[in-house]
């Protein structure tokens, strides 16, 4: 005996974790729920003080081995009534009506015997997509009277004693939860006790404990199944063949819409026994009589399904829409307003500590507009149907982090064009105006690594450019060539404009340059005389008058106004870089950067003036 509740034991942990399973659908007080039937406890949540009526029906047919292998078919109704108590409770009042269309000789039961049971569930929603509802329920026989019974031939749902029981039924819908996965797992417990009369053992209870749990892989129109189940025997006298430690049933469901309100649901599946009960007197315990046991084979299980809502009272004009608000990054619920702009809607508020509301809608379709303090608000279009139910999670972004976000792309973007901007003039050669940009570019996105990658390619390419620059112009200023020393020296300025030696160098070739040749003592003598002479003479003072007037500037103040006008092009200031580049040139006619700038500032302007 105490294998044997040891063996119990360790089936019941195995099928509570072993898989998500679908407890099928069915009648919700006591009969054995199969697969179509549209369950009562959906799981959604009713309008608080509206009541919804269902009728469903369903005809099932299947192998049952009772000692003896035989088919057995049932006709099955259920009629439910569910009323929404408040939000995120329901109940339902259920009359299933059970019949026998067996005629076997041996049957337990008559043709037309049946069970009447009546059942109250209470059930509510948590969160997203978890229901949880339980049941208590009264089952007894009607129809054509029943056969005696004996100790062999006893099913806890055909004779003349009293049923009761109990149960509780959890599901969790993956769809309506974040994931949003088309998955829904249920998990069933029952425990039903029917007052036995047997001829051979004094009047008593006997208990059953039923569990169960599946997995429907929803697709809409076609869902598959598969349920795992368990009849655990508690303090019975019996052990029924039809009963099993582990029942697998894998399915495939197919449901569709007929008119406005009627659903037709076909299902097909095969039932197996994976283990047995040792109905032997030896197994079981002595003292006990019980029946042979027949392992029977996939059983082919099928059910066709009827069922249509209807409102009472009727359905008003008017949906129901729920949601919940959250803040898009932690998702905190927050107290938020929703309101339905244009319209005679009345607004409402979400709860503090839930963020969920509830609002009753017109039917129709509806701007609505969900706002939080310090949140930057969201708006969309919904739908809502005469007497429906529209779900709807919104996520509102902090008002403090978006205009953050702004800015970082505000950057993200700026830096992104300098550093295109950049790529174009090292290209072209222009290594000082991209190194420019690039440093523009790093001082707002210290951490872009790609930028600084390209800055340091480029001061690279600048350093070692002046280096052979540099090395041309000392070259020059060795062997005397003082024209080609000085545009060596213009071209560092040009890769750098702040190099100290080579504004040193320039002016020390252009004060040998214009520098009087050395002449003899005779002609030094004239010189002198004709210098002394020289005020006097008219063609000398305008000469005089001349090289005053292209030495007005000094060698530095043309070095920084070069300077400025390189820094002007590059910050896209056209007009000042070419003012700067003009006087630069009025003092120094010869300056190879300053006529190079000059004419790409004038090209630059005038595909400005050609673009306006």
């Amino acid at each position: 005996m105490s294998q044997g509740r040891e063996r119990r034991a360790l089936i019941v942990c195995l099928l509570l974790v072993v898989m998500l399973v679908w407890w099928a659908t069915g009648t919700v007080a006591g009969v054995k729920e199969r697969p179509g039937v549209v369950r009562v406890m959906t799981g959604e949540i009713l309008p608080p003080g509206r009541m919804w009526t269902s009728i469903t029906g369903e005809w099932y047919s299947q192998k049952v081995p009772t000692g003896t292998e035989y088919t057995q078919s049932e006709g099955r109704g259920t009629a439910s009534i569910a009323c929404g108590l408040v939000t995120g409770w329901e109940a339902s009042l259920s009359l299933p009506l059970r019949y026998y269309m067996d005629d076997r000789p041996d049957a337990q039961g008559e043709f037309g015997q049946g069970d009447l049971a009546i059942g109250l569930t209470a059930g509510r929603t948590f969160g997203a997509g978890l229901h949880v509802a339980a049941n208590l329920f009264a089952l007894a026989p009607v129809g054509a009277e029943a056969k005696p019974v004996d100790d062999t031939k006893t099913s806890p749902f055909s004779n003349d004693a009293l049923q009761v029981g109990g149960g509780l039924l959890a599901t969790y819908d993956f769809a309506r939860s974040d994931g949003g996965i088309p998955l829904k797992t249920h998990f069933n417990a029952r425990y039903l006790a029917n007052f036995l009369e047997l001829p051979t053992r004094p009047t008593t209870w006997n208990n059953l404990l039923l569990l169960g749990m599946a997995g429907e892989w929803d697709l809409g129109a076609f869902s598959p199944f598969v349920e795992i189940s368990s009849d655990q025997p508690v303090h019975n006298y019996l052990i029924y063949a039809s009963m099993a430690p582990i029942r697998l049933t894998p399915g495939v469901r197919f449901s569709t819409p007929v008119g406005a309100d009627l659903t037709l649901g076909v299902d097909i599946g095969l039932s197996q026994e994976l283990d047995q009960w040792d109905v032997s007197p030896e197994g079981f315990g002595p003292g006990y009589e019980v029946g042979d046991k027949l392992v029977p084979p996939w059983n082919a299980v099928g059910a066709v399904s009827v069922a249509f809502p209807a409102w009472y009272p009727p359905p008003p004009p008017y949906g129901v829409v729920t949601g919940q608000v959250s803040d898009t990054e932690s998702g905190v619920p927050l107290e938020a307003s929703i309101s339905f702009p244009d319209t005679d809607i009345p607004s409402v508020s979400t709860d503090p500590s839930t963020g969920r509301f509830v609002v009753e809608v017109p039917e129709g379709s509806w701007k609505m507009v969900i706002a939080a303090d310090d949140y930057l608000w969201r708006a969309g279009k919904i739908t809502v149907a005469r007497g429906g139910h529209l779900a709807v999670s919104v996520r509102l972004r902090s008002r403090e982090r978006a205009v953050s976000t702004e800015r970082a792309e505000a950057r993200y973007a700026t830096v992104s064009q300098l550093f295109a901007q950049a790529q174009e003039l090292s290209q072209r050669g222009e290594l000082y105006e991209a190194a420019s940009l690039l440093q523009r570019a790093v001082n707002l996105a210290p951490d872009n690594v790609e930028v600084q990658r390209l800055l340091a390619q480029t001061e690279a390419a600048i350093r070692s450019q002046i280096a052979v620059h540099r090395a041309d112009a000392n070259s020059y200023e060795s062997t005397g060539r003082w024209s080609q020393a000085a545009a060596a020296w213009r071209m560092v300025l040009q890769l750098d404009p702040e190099n100290l030696e080579a504004h040193q160098r320039l002016v020390t070739i252009e004060q040998r340059r214009t520098a009087p040749p050395p002449r003899s003592r005779g002609a030094a003598g004239a010189g002198q005389g004709a210098r002394a002479a020289a005020p006097s003479s008219g063609a000398g003072g305008q000469t005089g008058a001349g090289k005053g007037d292209q030495t007005a500037l000094s060698s530095s103040q043309v070095r920084t106004l070069y300077t400025q006008g390189v820094r002007a092009f590059t910050e896209e200031q056209y007009q000042r870089a070419a003012s700067c580049f003009r006087q630069v040139l009025q003092a120094d006619p010869g300056h190879a950067g300053a006529k190079s700038y000059l004419a790409r500032t004038e090209a630059r302007l005038q595909r400005l003036k050609t673009k306006n």
